[in-house]
């Protein structure tokens, strides 16, 4: 297991009735496992992911463009205005929609492979280095 920062938090904003959506939190729920202080909160709904966001803090915001109640845009946006240091990861299967992703502070992603590849890539930014390594 790795060892970081204390209380790194992740929020993931997928509907998971689709295979690809289980798959997607599956992967990044075992990710943030293998990462000691890692805490990971999966929801499937943008009204809940805002009051979340209202009362607590995230340092990664994870989202999926099939949200029952709304579009992943509108949530990349209270993001950015609620918690503009948060990491956005966001995935969508549809070209000009990750086109729309790519105009907001976010990064776009179009595949669940992808989408866990860069939330490693955020890890592994945040987890201390062994000494003498760089």
């Amino acid at each position: 297991m790795f060892n970081v920062l204390r209380n790194f938090r992740v929020l993931v904003v997928i509907n998971d009735e689709s295979t690809r959506g289980h798959v997607t939190v599956d992967a990044i729920m075992v990710l943030c496992r293998q990462v000691d202080g890692c805490d990971f909160v999966h929801i499937k709904s943008l009204a809940l992911a805002k009051e979340l966001l209202r009362r607590e803090l995230f340092h990664v915001v994870v989202v999926e463009d099939n949200l029952p109640d709304g579009s992943a845009l509108e949530l990349i946006a209270y993001v950015n205005k609620e918690q503009p240091e948060a990491i956005v990861i966001a995935s969508s299967t549809d070209r000009n929609t990750r086109r729309l992703f790519g105009q907001r502070r976010c990064r776009t992603i179009n595949t669940c492979e992808a989408m866990v590849a860069a939330l490693c890539r955020v890890l592994i930014d945040v987890v201390p280095q062994p000494l003498g390594v760089k």
